[in-house]
This record gives C-alpha cells, sequence and structure tokens, in this order.
C-alpha cells in the first residue's frame, strides 16, 4: 500500500492517501437466481454514466433464455463488456430487487462509502484506460477478479470521502437541472422556428 497526498483537498484533511484495490471494498455476493416474469423485473445499465432504468431495453428479449440475478440497492453494478465504455452505477433503492445477467454482475461495496467510490471510478480517464485490461475473444470483458485488481486512491477518513462524494453529487445535480432548462429552452427555439 502506497500514500500520497492530492494537490487539491478540503480544508482540515492532511493525512495521506492509501492506494490499495477495488477488490478491497468490492466483494462479490452470493448469487441468487431471480425468476423474471416479465422485463419489469429486470433493469437496464446504460452506457457513458448513463445510469439504470427499470426495465429491458433489448426488444429481442426472450424471457426464459438468459440466467438472471437479483441485484440489492447500494451494490455497484457493472457491464462486463462496457466498463470501459462508462458502464456502471450504484443501484438506487427504487431498484432494488431488480436482475440483470451475468453479463451485468454487482458487488457489495463494504469499507467505502459508495459515493465516494463511484466518484473515483467515474472518472473519463479511469475508466477509458480498461479497455486493454479486458479479456476473451470476440467481445472480450472485463470480469470481477480483473475489476477487484484495478487501483483506488482512499481518504484515510470516511469525513473526507463524504465530502468529496457530496460534492460531486451536488454538482451533478446542477448539471442535471440546468440540462434540463437547456433541453426545455431548445424545444422552444425549435417550435419559434417552425412558427
Amino acid at each position: 500500500m502506497s500514500k500520497k497526498s492530492p494537490q487539491l483537498r478540503f480544508e482540515g484533511f492532511t493525512d495521506d492517501w492509501e492506494e490499495r484495490k477495488l477488490g478491497d471494498f468490492l466483494k462479490t455476493p452470493e448469487k441468487v437466481k431471480a425468476h423474471i416474469q416479465s422485463k419489469d423485473d429486470l433493469m437496464t445499465l446504460k452506457l457513458n454514466l448513463g445510469g439504470l432504468e427499470s426495465g429491458s431495453n433489448r426488444e429481442t428479449l426472450e424471457l426464459g433464455s438468459t440466467i438472471y440475478y437479483k441485484r440489492k440497492a447500494g451494490q455497484f453494478i457493472y457491464g462486463k463488456q462496457n466498463f470501459f465504455n462508462g458502464s456502471m452505477a450504484i443501484i438506487p433503492i427504487d431498484l432494488d430487487g431488480k436482475a440483470t445477467s451475468g453479463d451485468v454482475p454487482s458487488l457489495d461495496v463494504v469499507g467505502i462509502l459508495s459515493e465516494y467510490l463511484y466518484v473515483y471510478v467515474s472518472r473519463g480517464d479511469y475508466w477509458k484506460s480498461k479497455e486493454a485490461e479486458a479479456s476473451g475473444t470476440g467481445s472480450k470483458r472485463i470480469h470481477e477478479k480483473i475489476l477487484q485488481g484495478f487501483d483506488i486512491k482512499v481518504p484515510s477518513t470516511q469525513n473526507e470521502q463524504t465530502k468529496i462524494g457530496s460534492l460531486f453529487k451536488q454538482l451533478d445535480n446542477t448539471i442535471t437541472i440546468h440540462q434540463r432548462k437547456l433541453d426545455l429552452l431548445k424545444e422552444q427555439k425549435k417550435g419559434y422556428l417552425q412558427k
């Protein structure tokens, strides 16, 4: 474990950060098979940090042809084939108990705040650099063991993790609000142009 301090810090924090492995914080849970009755029992993980949505966006889905596993709120979920395309999220409470296939595994987050872990691994320079780690022929994948071997730098206190996670959550919320306003203005402009 190497120690290092970032250049930019919140006031009052001076301790070194530790370089650890994701496997220190992401644990493989017991796999519980899900009995899928409809697409509503599933969730879809989007690319480019697009998050999760209830249901399946695959029109070709044949229920019963794939094995699905139940996922829990608070778990870190990612796409084996698309981790390096930003396919990752923390499962929200409203999707607790929904299912995904084995190619979209979820891992229990322990010993670290999930908000901090997500902020760290969702940086574009982090996940984009992991494509070389994918293995397999044809469609390459990042399996759980490979993911768990990736490095992460961690503040020594949960208070600093909380501040970092909160800052980025606030920034994301602000961006979302302004994005909605921008989308509405674009629609308004489009309507005026048509008239």
